[in-house]
């Protein structure tokens, strides 16, 4: 059975969210694609980097197209732009 954790606010799950993708060795992919994006001078695209999280659940490749159908249902690369505050400058 899965072990789900509970959250206080949004604003604390998205913390816990974000310190997971940018410290567990399991999501080095990502963080990997994130960088090369960066130094090539791209736009980061969710869309795009979502697709390296297969080990993110245990549905894998079936999380990922959830995601990316929740991401275009609700035109979320909208946010691709969106910069976090210095604290959270990964």
């Amino acid at each position: 059975m899965a072990c789900r954790s509970r959250f206080s606010s949004v604003s604390e799950a998205t913390e816990a969210y974000i310190t997971n993708l940018n410290t567990h060795p399991a999501y080095a992919p990502f963080r990997n694609s994130r960088a090369s994006m960066r130094e090539r001078g791209e736009q980061l695209e969710g869309y795009r980097l979502i697709g390296t999280l297969l080990r993110y659940s245990e549905r894998g490749l079936n999380y990922v197209q959830f995601v990316r159908q929740i991401m275009r249902e609700n035109e979320l690369s909208d946010f691709d732009r969106a910069k976090l505050s210095e604290a959270w400058s990964f």
